[in-house]
């Protein structure tokens, strides 16, 4: 009857159990956004109180080399200090968060106690702050408000956000901290036109990258993806609601996307594998009415030859893709 977490290995906590890692009679209060990388570690957002009661006093994000009780070790809490600001109670610890497949970085979305609504929201990759609301983005405005998260085994990351500004290009998507696409952009022949907002977005192992994009309010959505998560806006479409998909190979659509359920509010929209097809919840049509499926969208080959010769400032290279 608790709020819970569960694994293949049963209940790992439950509300009102001891809080792992916290002195005392410090009590778990709630469990959330759970996610587990490709070797089994689980990692998700939880509630305490350091009396024992019920009520949440701050927040916690745990993980689980096992995905089993009694291996529940504390990655960062409330109070813990980020580049000298103290991550706030009681809700400091986002449910937006991303680990790499090698547990070596992590970027969340963190409310610091800065003594000012004005300044608080924040990134964090490993133990520091890369860009905090109020502060310049490198493109004229301060940063705002900030969304999706995703970083990869080489410490590359992106997020997504607003910026202070205008409101018809103050979405984002930022590589490193560096700002690479825009609302009121254009990505594939197909405008970002406003009001538009990343809906999800995640970069591979490979440093690869998918990008979930909602136009007019949900009017339509774009999937896209680029080979290089540096230059998202250098990408392939790969699926746009209202468009047919194809289950057969005969090249004749069987159904039509409908919408796309990349929810964050029960953990990441998009999480893409370094290999293999692109996976996405979408509502379907098959001309029966409103489904919901997972569909593998074939994932685009990204090698290219680049014949030598040429000395690092040409700016003629000749180029072979792999089809």
């Amino acid at each position: 009857g608790g709020d819970a977490v569960w694994s293949q290995n049963g209940a790992i906590l439950v509300a009102g159990d001891p809080a792992p890692g916290f002195p005392g009679a410090a009590s778990n209060t709630f469990n959330s956004r759970p996610t587990m990388n490709g070797n089994g570690r689980a990692y998700w957002v939880a509630g305490f109180n350091d009396t024992g009661g019920t009520s949440t006093q701050g927040r916690v994000l745990y993980t689980s080399a096992t995905a089993a009780a009694g291996d529940v070790q504390v990655v960062l809490r409330s109070d813990d200090l980020i580049d000298g600001f103290a991550i706030d109670r009681p809700s400091g610890i986002g449910f937006t968060y991303d680990f790499s497949e090698n547990h070596a970085h992590r970027i969340l979305d963190l409310l610091l106690d800065t003594g000012s609504a004005s300044n608080d929201n924040a990134i964090a990759v490993d133990s520091s702050l890369v860009a905090r609301q109020g502060s310049p983005s490198g493109v004229g405005e301060d940063w705002e408000i900030f969304d999706s998260v995703s970083i990869n085994g080489a410490g590359h990351y992106l997020f997504s956000g607003d910026i202070f500004g205008d409101t018809t290009t103050d979405e984002f998507i930022a590589y490193d901290a560096n700002i690479v696409l825009r609302e009121g952009g254009s990505v594939a022949g197909r405008g970002l036109t406003s009001p538009a907002s990343v809906v999800a977005l995640s970069i591979d192992e490979g440093g690869s990258a998918v990008h979930l994009w909602s136009l007019a309010g949900g009017a339509t959505e774009l999937l896209f993806f680029a080979c290089d998560a540096a230059d998202p806006g250098d990408a392939t479409l790969m699926l746009a609601t209202g468009e047919g998909l194809d289950f057969d190979g005969d090249n004749v659509a069987d159904a039509t996307a409908i919408d796309f359920n990349a929810s964050s509010a029960v953990g990441p929209g998009l999480d893409l594998a370094t290999v293999g097809p692109i996976y996405v919840n979408v509502d379907i049509d098959e001309g029966s009415g409103s489904r919901v499926a997972i569909v593998a969208l074939p994932r685009p080959l990204c090698s290219a030859l680049f014949l030598d010769g040429f000395e690092s400032n040409d700016t003629d290279r000749w180029s072979v893709t792999v089809p």
